[in-house]
């Protein structure tokens, strides 16, 4: 019944209106509460978030976030995003399991941050992601530490994609967050998260 939950932060923007995350039982898959994160503005000049975000150690060669995820609502413009499972070095950002617009279509997959210097990569499956349609999402972050990490994309429980990058000096993660991790600016959203872990 907390939000957030117990060891974890509720992460908004206060740039923008509207960044939202809540304890709500509309946002709930088998039980009777949820988290319903938000991302109403549409005004802002950068990237929202609206999520919950934990700690996690260091040292670790392999990380797996899973969670059950609705999306509700979402309204992405051409090749933009919103990340519902996403590890973070500090405040910026390692890889994350998003949702992509590809020329009006919306794809699951991969972003990742390449070595310092280099741009952002990403990459889509071709499982198109359904608004109001639950679906398990887990996202594995393999080799971590190493000059090739590797992240793969499940959605309940089938393999979707995966991609390899070198992290350059972001190499490992030191925290995730659940829910609306990052959206693209402009874009809105509204995810209906549940039975979130995090795990070695």
């Amino acid at each position: 019944g907390n939000m957030p939950p117990s060891g974890w932060t509720a992460v908004t923007t206060s740039s923008g209106m509207g960044t939202t995350v809540v304890n709500d039982p509309t946002a709930a898959h088998a039980g009777t509460r949820g988290l319903l994160a938000t991302d109403a503005s549409s005004t802002e000049i950068s990237a929202q978030r609206a999520a919950i975000e934990v700690s996690i150690p260091a040292g670790r060669f392999e990380w797996k976030a899973d969670a059950w995820v609705d999306p509700m609502t979402l309204i992405l413009g051409t090749s933009q995003s919103v990340y519902p499972l996403h590890f973070l070095h500090g405040s910026s950002y390692v890889a994350a399991a998003r949702v992509y617009n590809n020329a009006g279509t919306l794809f699951a997959g991969i972003a990742y941050k390449k070595k310092y210097g280099l741009p952002f990569g990403g990459v889509n499956s071709t499982a198109v992601v359904d608004q109001n349609v639950w679906k398990k999402w887990t996202f594995s972050l393999l080799r971590i530490g190493t000059r090739e990490t590797t992240g793969v994309l499940y959605l309940d429980g089938i393999e979707q994609v995966r991609a390899s990058w070198d992290p350059g000096s972001k190499k490992e993660p030191s925290a995730f967050r659940a829910g609306i991790g990052l959206s693209s600016t402009g874009a809105t959203a509204t995810l209906a998260v549940d039975d979130v872990q995090v795990a070695e």
